[in-house]
């Protein structure tokens, strides 16, 4: 941009100087001196005006139309403005996302193998506990135990394990409730309530490590199934 600039005075300057040998009288010089002035300061509008006005490249989006998807290049604002809408537009666009976007939840793996891990510990434990000989010992154990786990007992169960010596029952025990367990992680245990998650399709999306799956809410359990 300078250097045009530069260009076009020493241009003009050229047509001073050669004006200044072929006139003699002061007046016209002046007169003709003037009049290139002016052509220059014309010349230079002319072209910062140009220069401010928007490039050839912006006329590729005039035909765009409202509604229409555009597939070309990334279009970005030169600056910030505000999308404003009526209070009945916003509840309305609001009420359709409810509608129309699906719940998301992202699937936990490490949760399945953590659970597993428990559950052999669990057992761990209570093979342990089921050899002690002494009754008011081994319930002492086994109240801790089920309060470690969180799990409810009743004196019931409690009677049971410590009638319990032998370890092949609860072997057998362990590999049943362990396959339970992995059928039920293998599906999915969603972290809050069926019922009150808000979706009037049914569906919910759900996102993996490597996909995004569209599934309904009924294949999946949650806390209320297994409790």
């Amino acid at each position: 941009m300078t250097k045009i600039i530069e260009n076009i005075l020493l241009f003009f300057n050229k047509l001073i100087s050669k004006d200044k040998q072929n006139h003699t009288n002061g007046k016209a010089r002046e007169k003709v001196k003037s009049v290139y002035i002016a052509l220059a300061i014309g010349l230079l509008l002319t072209l910062l005006i140009s220069l401010m006005l928007p490039r050839g490249r912006s006329l590729k989006f005039t035909d765009l139309k409202e509604g229409e998807v555009y597939l070309g290049d990334e279009i970005i604002a030169p600056f910030t403005f505000p999308i404003k809408k009526t209070d009945e537009e916003y509840k309305r666009d609001l009420a359709r996302a409810e509608r129309e976007v699906l719940p998301v939840y992202v699937r936990n793996d490490s949760l399945r193998k953590l659970q597993i891990k428990n559950l052999q510990a669990f057992f761990d434990d209570l093979n342990t506990i089921v050899r002690i000989k002494r009754s008011i010992e081994k319930t002492k154990k086994l109240t801790q135990l089920f309060a470690a786990y969180k799990i409810n007992s009743s004196e019931e169960i409690i009677s049971l394990f410590i009638k319990e010596r032998a370890s092949g029952s609860l072997m057998h025990f362990e590999e049943s409730l362990g396959r339970i367990l992995r059928d039920v992680l293998s599906v999915g245990i969603l972290n809050e309530d069926k019922q009150k998650i808000k979706t009037n399709s049914g569906k919910i999306s759900v996102v993996t490590d490597v996909e995004e799956i569209i599934s309904s809410v009924s294949d999946f359990y949650d806390s209320g199934d297994i409790s």
